[in-house]
């Protein structure tokens, strides 16, 4: 008697397994939205600085990226895209703003118009597409972190920002000749300010002397502390 129910048991089992494998949707199998898995390459080959092999955090870094590069999950690639993807949108729009573009490590120089535009259209493109991924929650999982409490109006709220950054440049080369103008004048105003509080012919004034000329501000001999032109 024990025996047919048993088996009865085991078919249910069975058949109710066969069903769910039949929903199931296998990772490699999946179609991703456009360019996800090339940003995904992209990243998991970074070299940075060329560290790799003196240094252990870039060695160990590129280590797990280059072991993550074989993963097929696609939430897994959906969330690591998202965190440099990001990243790179808003150190891009934060030079776009000033009107600069980067020649090394600690050097840029202004934009060309034509740089200008196309720049737009590059930073543009790369927030429509974490707009795009942002929707894809296709394998999205909700966990039950104190820390990161499921906010959809997050998202929106991040991808809004960004295109309001890029919507605020208009006229970079303008923008950038009125932010160096700015940063001048108040330069100017700084050093004015420090040299009126310093007894003329002290050492601290000399030194001020000395940075208002590195700084482009011609300090006027005989008019007083805090005279410039």
């Amino acid at each position: 008697m024990r025996a047919p129910i048993l088996l009865i048991a085991l078919l249910v089992a069975a058949s109710g397994c066969s069903k769910r494998a039949e929903h199931t949707v296998l990772p490699s199998t999946v179609v991703l939205p456009p360019r996800l898995d090339s940003y995904f390459e992209q990243y998991c080959d970074y070299t940075g600085g060329l560290g790799i092999g003196f240094d252990a955090s870039h060695t160990y870094d590129y280590r797990f990226r280059q072991h993550l590069k074989e993963t097929h999950d696609p939430e897994l690639k959906r969330l690591f895209v998202f965190q440099h993807l990001n990243r790179d949108v808003e150190f891009a729009l934060g030079d776009f703003e000033k009107g600069i573009i980067g020649t090394g490590k600690t050097s840029s120089r202004p934009l060309t118009l034509s740089e200008w535009q196309d720049t737009q259209k590059k930073i543009q493109a790369q927030i429509d597409d974490l707009a795009t991924y942002y929707a894809f929650t296709n394998f999205a999982t909700t966990n039950r972190n104190p820390f990161d409490p499921p906010d959809p109006k997050l998202d929106s709220m991040w991808i809004e920002e960004l295109r309001g950054k890029l919507q605020s440049v208009t006229n970079s080369p303008a923008a950038n000749q009125a932010l160096q103008t700015t940063a001048a004048s108040l330069e100017v105003i700084a050093l004015s300010g420090e040299m009126a509080k310093v007894p003329s012919g002290s050492a601290a004034s000399s030194e001020l002397v000395r940075l208002g000329q590195y700084a482009g501000v011609i300090t006027i001999q005989g008019r007083g502390a805090g005279c410039v032109e």
